[in-house]
């Protein structure tokens, strides 16, 4: 890891102690990085190093009462908004977090959401 991915490593980590910081300061380490091309591939090499990482982000998507709001589970990951939109069902849960993740940072810290080509 490069010191150009530390964000990415703090990112994926802030999960763990989300009990003691807001949603905004969880993500605010990617702000810089939410349009780069490869964050999700960034994002993706820390919990496929540290799989517990993928099973609080899930954890973290089903303790989620927004709506709208990305989820993430198993495979899948979408948008609920009165339904399921935007949906992806990716080859691996890795990806699947790396993808919640992004859309997550986006809706936080920008109030949009992130647009699939």
């Amino acid at each position: 890891m490069s010191e150009d991915d530390s964000w990415a490593e703090a990112l994926c980590r802030a999960v763990r102690d989300r009990a003691d910081r807001s949603h905004v300061e969880m993500f605010e380490v990617a702000r810089s990085h939410l349009h780069d091309p490869d964050f999700e591939d960034r994002v993706c090499e820390h919990p496929a190093a540290e799989p517990s990482l993928v099973d609080q982000w899930e954890t973290f998507s089903g303790d989620n009462r927004g709506s709208p709001a990305s989820y993430f589970d198993g495979t899948i990951v979408g948008r609920y908004d009165g339904g399921r939109r935007d949906v992806v069902v990716h080859r691996y849960r890795v990806t699947a977090a790396a993808d919640f993740i992004h859309r997550r940072a986006v809706e936080i810290l920008t109030g949009g959401r992130l647009v699939r080509p």
